[in-house]
């Protein structure tokens, strides 16, 4: 329904002991309503593949009028659903939040034929799915369908595994000729063991780094410019996330950083 309406039942007083059983009734109804509606929405959601993707530019920070590639976000235009928080509390709900990762993963490189080539393109990863048993096998359909289309996956930090299985996991994403990036580094309880001994090929520092980077304490800047130093001994390229001003593109950049992405460019 896109209306509200209230019905007032008018009576003699009650005492508070007599409105509360009422009121709990009332929200436990109000609760199973919202909650069939939501997984009502969310199946048209899955069932229409509803996802519209968005690509926000990634940059060269020494140049930032050359974009390298682009980081999918999803969107939809289901009613209630708009936002991929909503999509993915609603999923959750289902226990279906790889099922909907994967869902615009697809739509992401489908609609990526039509961004300005040579492109590539991020795509995104939800922390429940199995790198090896869920995101891989659909990553290699999606190479399948799309050989053309340069496809780089984003690991979420808390799915980083230990370094031995994360190294076998990028031989194999290796060998369908997609490359990996270290999501939100430095977000929670990012390990440079796995930095050092299964290295990508992007390493994206979190927001929460960036934000208000150049105002921040030295120690705190130098320690990025060393967590730079060694990405790059590694031939991995550090990407700032987040950048909404140009003093933040400007620190991120003098700390070693090649690639910048935000609201500030885009």
């Amino acid at each position: 329904a896109d209306l509200e309406f209230c019905v007032e039942y008018r009576a003699a007083p009650m005492q508070r002991a007599a409105i509360d059983p009422i009121l709990k009734k009332t929200a436990a109804a109000i609760d199973a309503i919202e909650s069939a509606w939501i997984h009502s929405k969310f199946r048209e959601l899955m069932t229409d593949r509803a996802i519209v993707p968005h690509y926000q530019p990634i940059v060269l920070l020494d140049d930032p009028s050359i974009i390298i590639g682009y980081e999918a976000l999803a969107r939809s235009l289901v009613a209630g659903l708009e936002s991929p928080k909503a999509m993915f509390e609603a999923a959750e709900q289902m226990a279906m939040e790889a099922d909907l990762s994967r869902v615009c993963r697809q739509r992401a490189v489908e609609q990526a034929l039509r961004l300005p080539r040579p492109h590539r393109i991020f795509l995104n990863t939800h922390p429940s799915e199995k790198l090896k048993d869920e995101v891989i096998p659909s990553l290699a359909i999606l190479r399948e369908h799309m050989p053309d289309v340069n496809l780089v996956v984003e690991v979420h930090e808390g799915a980083v595994q230990d370094p031995k299985t994360m190294l076998r996991i990028i031989a194999e994403l290796k060998e369908i000729d997609v490359h990996v990036a270290y999501d939100d580094f430095a977000a929670g309880q990012s390990r440079l063991l796995e930095l050092v001994k299964a290295p990508p090929t992007y390493l994206k520092f979190d927001r929460c780094l960036i934000s208000g980077l150049h105002e921040a304490p030295v120690h705190q800047q130098k320690l990025i410019r060393t967590l730079t130093d060694i990405a790059r001994d590694f031939n991995t390229l550090s990407l700032g996330e987040g950048i909404e001003t140009d003093l933040e593109a400007a620190i991120c950049k003098d700390l070693g950083m090649a690639y910048g992405q935000g609201y500030y460019f885009g």
